[in-house]
């Protein structure tokens, strides 16, 4: 196959030869043969049957948002003939290159091997590779063979998530299966619970001795809250927010960021979680524990993207397999004030519901210019948010309204734990 580079030699000898019968100059023609044998040399050399084996290789098939990432392409020259290649990968969306090139020209004998070697770094998501671009020429690149080489790989990039910590939660109901939430129940953990009359077979590490010198002819024994597991529903909501810039900075990506956040920390702590990513399309992990499970919460959440806007209410006609009743459930939505209805029934199913709501109206202000107009649109907009959030509170849902340039595990616990200290009190009582 000719290229542009043939063309225009094949041209300029062409030109010549007519402008020598023309001018019937000798001296044109010969200024052509240099042109001519070059374009000869090209024909005769030009490449034949390609046979090529090629493959892949990365140092990582799971990697973190824009955490370096080596990719190395390999080919190996199975035929009889030498080759000129030109290799070329095709770039991925959103691909920054830290280092080396996406293309290089390589000579390879027959037998021998090369290879081309790149570092980039790219945001969440599951990218596929399926082949290289070979470019099969010539020494002096006149006539080219573009070959499509199968070359798979695969790697999946990780939503960002942040650490949690020590979340104050409460939950209503629990499995009865060792773990590490408060269940409200006397048994073997490490929060105090009461104080009971001592009975047969009680270790003595846990007789409380200042109430056993009160009433010296008795003994009482500590008792400690059970902890155990709970189930655990992440709902996520990637229905298209108006005004939501796309990017690491964007609302959906920071309650991506919260629900890879939540789902690590309760995993890590031996509970079941559920997950479903609400909007255009919904996408449902049904609950379970362990590093696998965590690994699907990842590639679901990596491929998540954030779509046209529908009304809430169809999240009624979810599987109660999903998130079986008493389950504690996490809503990560910026939350709208037609979404009301549906929070109202999940709570009077039973469910313990939870908003964390990345806070869209001081998103939106900190890229508004500042004015008086501004500033009255944002004072009325904050204070019709404030009104919406007091209706989720007098339903009984927790809401953490979360400034997304605050730590997330601050504010849950800022917002959470005077609820739970509450809780407590009314349990003493």
């Amino acid at each position: 196959m000719t290229n542009n580079k043939s063309l225009f030699v094949m041209l300029l000898v062409m030109a010549l030869f007519v402008a020598a019968l023309i001018f019937r100059e000798a001296n044109l023609l010969l200024l052509a043969m240099p042109f001519l044998t070059y374009t000869m040399m090209g024909i005769l050399r030009s490449p034949g049957e390609v046979k090529l084996r090629a493959w892949r290789s990365h140092n990582k098939s799971t990697g973190a948002t824009l955490e370096p990432i080596e990719m190395s392409v390999r080919v190996e020259n199975i035929g009889h003939s030498q080759v000129y290649l030109c290799l070329q990968d095709s770039p991925l969306p959103s691909m920054q290159i830290v280092d080396g090139q996406l293309s290089r020209h390589i000579y390879l004998a027959s037998g021998e091997q090369a290879a081309m070697k790149y570092t980039f770094q790219v945001g969440r998501g599951i990218y596929a590779w399926k082949a290289i671009r070979v470019v099969a020429t010539d020494p002096f690149s006149l006539f080219e063979q573009n070959l499509d080489w199968p070359a798979p790989a695969e790697i999946m990039v990780r939503p960002r998530s942040i650490r949690l910590r020590n979340l104050p939660l409460k939950p209503q109901m629990t499995r009865h299966i060792l773990g590490s939430m408060p269940a409200r129940l006397a048994g073997s953990g490490t929060s105090f619970f009461g104080i009971r009359e001592y009975q047969a077979g009680d270790p003595l590490r846990r007789i409380n001795w200042r109430m056993t010198a009160r009433y010296p002819r008795k003994l009482f024994t500590k008792e400690f809250e059970q902890d155990e597991i709970v189930d655990i529903g992440l709902i996520l909501d990637s229905r298209k927010l108006e005004g939501d810039d796309a990017g690491e900075d964007s609302i959906f990506e920071h309650a991506v960021c919260a629900t890879t956040s939540l789902a690590e920390f309760f995993l890590r702590e031996g509970n079941r979680v559920g997950l479903l990513i609400f909007g255009e399309k919904m996408t449902a992990v049904f609950p379970s524990s362990g590093k696998k499970h965590l690994f699907q919460i990842y590639r679901y959440l990596a491929q998540a993207s954030a779509k046209k806007s529908i009304p809430l209410e169809y999240l009624n006609y979810f599987s109660y397999r999903l998130f079986p009743r008493g389950s504690i459930i996490f809503m990560i939505s910026p939350f709208g004030y037609r979404d009301l209805p549906t929070y109202s029934r999940l709570a009077a199913e039973g469910h313990q519901v939870i908003l964390i709501s990345p806070n869209p109206i001081d998103y939106a202000a900190q890229k508004m210019p500042v004015n008086q107009i501004n500033s009255l649109a944002y004072r009325a907009s904050r204070l019709e948010r404030y009104v919406q959030l007091s209706q989720l509170l007098s339903m009984g849902i927790r809401v953490v309204d979360w400034p997304i340039d605050r730590a997330l595990n601050d504010v849950i616990r800022e917002i959470l734990a005077p609820l739970h200290i509450g809780d407590q009190r009314r349990v003493q009582r």
